[in-house]
């Protein structure tokens, strides 16, 4: 009598895992904004920290566009902070009168 091999079931074999989110990541634009926007308090550090953070910014980000026009604006502001702070301390330094009073 010749037996016949056993078929494999469905459930005999090993359950493949399905990778279903390839390209996640986590979302980090949120902090990327608020480290811009913090990064805008002090004049020189806000020049250059705006430009790391487009450059770490991903189309991945839930901000991703907004990311870029606030890091703009904070640029903006604090070139012209850094300006004032270079033109009144070395530039044309103003003087200061103390008057004492009576």
């Amino acid at each position: 009598m010749l037996t016949q091999p056993a078929t494999a079931t469905p459930h005999d074999q090993p359950e493949k895992k399905i990778n279903r989110h390839p390209r996640r990541t986590t979302d980090e634009g949120l902090l990327l904004i608020i480290l811009a926007i913090i990064s805008g308090l002090i004049p020189p550090v806000g020049i250059i920290l705006p430009g790391l953070i487009m450059w770490r910014n991903q189309r991945s980000n839930s901000l991703y566009h907004t990311i870029f026009v606030i890091c703009i604006i904070v640029i903006c502001v604090s070139l012209l902070g850094t300006y004032v702070i270079i033109s009144d301390n070395w530039l044309h330094p103003s003087s200061t009168t103390v008057y004492t009073v009576h």
